[in-house]
């Protein structure tokens, strides 16, 4: 499995990862599989991809799942250079406003956060000429070799429905939103990989929810994880991935 810090897990013990619990899952079914976690904090697609191409590990009958789009959405709001650029600290400090008002009145802790200048452009400019053109280069080269592949666009609080009125707040705290970032990003890849067979879209998967699958507005809980690792273990019986 290939991701960020989301698929690394350290919210969590070692047992109660995605990873684990898949290993469990699969086990559990009769497969031979052995799990490896390759996640890491703040790696991106293109990071993970070219780390695991360049390990010259992969062989035929192999799966790799790539649990991505977070990190990739928000690589530009990371490499921003905050203190060099005063209207964005205009924005930031409007933000802490609504935040601070939106406490009080309901009013104000509906209305949008600002998002920097650019965001969307910067945003979609990255994913379109950047992140689908590797995974796409990345299935061809996994097609190559024999290897299968799956591709999971990642949830987070912000793409979950019905979310409490504390819920919700929380994630309006933040005076420097990924939000704006993640929208855009997330309907750029849905509209350019939907046709594609190894594209699974996992923006819903904790809709149904009975408990808690946030630690924060992105990592997942022990129950997060179990969801996800009955996801990832459906989609790959799916495809017909866990034959031979």
């Amino acid at each position: 499995i290939l991701g960020g810090s989301t698929v690394f897990n350290a919210q969590v013990p070692n047992p109660q990862t995605i990873a684990s619990l898949l290993q469990s899952k699969l086990l559990g079914n009769g497969s031979n599989y052995s799990v490896i976690n390759f996640g890491k904090s703040g790696a991106t697609s293109i990071d993970r991809i070219e780390f695991i191409k360049n390990q010259k590990t992969l062989c035929k009958d192999d799966t790799v799942i790539l649990y991505f789009g977070i990190n990739d959405a928000c690589i530009n709001k990371r490499a921003f250079k905050y203190k060099s650029n005063p209207i964005h600290l205009v924005l930031v400090a409007l933000n802490m406003v609504q935040n601070l008002l939106g406490s009080c009145l309901l009013t104000f802790e509906k209305l949008p956060r600002f998002s920097k200048f650019g965001t969307k452009y910067a945003v979609k400019k990255y994913i379109n000429e950047e992140v689908i053109v590797a995974i796409r280069s990345f299935n061809n080269y996994c097609e190559m070799l024999g290897v299968k592949f799956v591709a999971v666009l990642q949830p987070s609080a912000y793409s979950c429905r019905g979310l409490n009125r504390i819920e919700s707040r929380y994630l309006n705290q933040f005076a420097n939103s990924p939000k704006r970032a993640l929208q855009v990003a997330n309907r750029v890849v849905i509209e350019e990989l939907c046709g594609d067979c190894y594209f699974v879209d996992g923006l819903r998967v904790f809709d149904d929810a009975e408990d808690a699958v946030f630690t924060d507005w992105c990592h997942t809980t022990k129950y997060g994880n179990l969801l996800l690792s009955e996801f990832f273990f459906a989609e790959l019986v799916k495809l017909n991935y866990l034959r031979g």
